[in-house]
């Protein structure tokens, strides 16, 4: 690919350098990945490419959105928008302008702003319908616009929403995503009839996930162990919604250690480990909070409630 690059001109370069900017992306090198996307639109715009101009600020806004530098992330995704309403009513202009209003919703949605993301994913709507209605899109979509509505605390239609992400991942066999609507079908579910099969699915659908990404819920150790591995890669490159969600899932390792502890009859140490979930997932929470990340943001304050209250309970009891 470097050959590429160095021996190639016009788009057969740009080309390679964005792909290039992905594999940085896929290994964790965001600032190469950075210079590489950089370059590829300085040669876009050079040679009035704009189809590949808007690909260059693509790959910029996401590393920016990764990042939590939303107002960046904004601004490139306004670059896209203009781009790709330049491209007329062509197929890629149509998915080009879709993705940025899906991604401008997310931004919304990080934030709390939960009217102007509705707005956003709205519009998404619309033009995926003139798509086709590509399933992983607009299932993504549904699993989005749940996840806004159960904040908003309107949980049968948010139900609604997960029901019908639900229908269509089933349909494609899209395993992960099938596991991401489980647990808030689980979640959101809890709010409308209090019953131990949505704390079921919720923990059927957890370890679902955790198959997939090689986290085993039954060996919380071994999870931490790995988390425990990850969090100062994640640190290193400044990556600090990376490492709130490390800590957010390091805090539920430690959290099932104690309740394993409290199982076998070690009340001390089911205590001592619950207290060390609170003050890893009160981290996360100060993380998040740095970042101007909703306090709700993937329900890290429902778990620190639980896991306050059991630390209250426990200490009560010893």
């Amino acid at each position: 690919m470097k050959d590429i690059i160095e021996t190639s001109q016009g788009e057969i370069k740009i080309n390679a350098l964005q792909k290039l900017g992905w594999i940085s992306i896929e290994i964790g090198d965001r600032s190469l990945a950075t210079d590489l996307f950089q370059q590829s639109l300085d040669h876009a715009i050079s040679l009035d490419l704009t189809e590949l101009e808007g690909e260059a600020y693509r790959g910029l806004e996401h590393i920016a959105y990764f990042e939590s530098r939303y107002q960046q992330a904004w601004e490139y995704d306004e670059e896209r928008l203009r781009i790709y309403q330049k491209m007329g009513n062509t197929p890629k202009a149509l998915d080009g302008i879709a993705w940025v209003y899906h991604d401008f919703g997310a931004i919304y949605r990080e934030r709390g702003v939960y009217e102007q993301a509705l707005e956003m994913y709205e519009k998404d709507f619309d033009l995926w319908h003139q798509r086709g209605d590509p399933p992983f899109q607009v299932g993504w979509l549904h699993y989005d616009i749940g996840q806004i509505l159960y904040q908003q605390g309107k949980w049968t239609e948010a139900q609604e929403r997960y029901q019908t992400a639900l229908r269509i991942f089933q349909k494609e066999l899209f395993i992960s995503g099938i596991a991401h609507v489980e647990i808030e079908l689980g979640r959101n579910g809890c709010h409308l009839i209090s019953s131990e099969d949505n704390a079921k699915l919720v923990l059927a659908a957890i370890e679902k996930l955790r198959r997939i990404k090689n986290i085993s819920e039954h060996n919380p150790d071994l999870s931490l162990e790995y988390l425990q591995q990850g969090l100062p890669a994640e640190t290193d490159l400044k990556n600090v919604k990376g490492q709130a969600r490390c800590l957010h899932w390091m805090a539920l390792a430690y959290e099932q250690q104690g309740e394993r502890a409290q199982a076998e009859g070690k009340s001390k140490l089911a205590l001592e480990r619950h207290n060390e979930a609170l003050a890893t997932i009160r981290q996360a929470q100060d993380l998040y909070a740095s970042i101007g990340v909703v306090p709700s943001f993937r329900h890290v304050h429902d778990d620190e409630q639980r896991i306050s209250t059991a630390v209250a309970q426990l200490a009560a009891s010893s």
